[in-house]
């Protein structure tokens, strides 16, 4: 289904779409600067006050699709 999403949003764009793309770079770094924050403290919030160890309080704590996050955190040690 991922793959289906990403070709369906990857056919919509075109030309125009990118020639708007310089109206977006302050919303953009807000966003930016929004989910770092965002990661953050929940990463911090999952280590300190939950108590998850540091693989599981990473994965738990980024955005990102869920299946993801949970494929990766326990690739890399966190647990299920």
């Amino acid at each position: 289904m991922t793959a289906a999403i990403g070709a369906m949003l990857g056919t919509s764009f075109s030309p125009a779409v990118f020639a708007h793309a310089p109206s977006w770079l302050i919303a953009l770094a807000g966003m930016a600067v929004f989910i770092g924050a965002a990661g953050g403290i929940s990463y911090l919030y999952f280590r300190w006050i939950a108590g998850f160890d540091q693989p599981t309080a990473f994965f738990a704590g980024m955005p990102g699709g869920l299946v993801e996050m949970v494929t990766l955190g326990a690739e890399r040690g966190g647990s299920g």
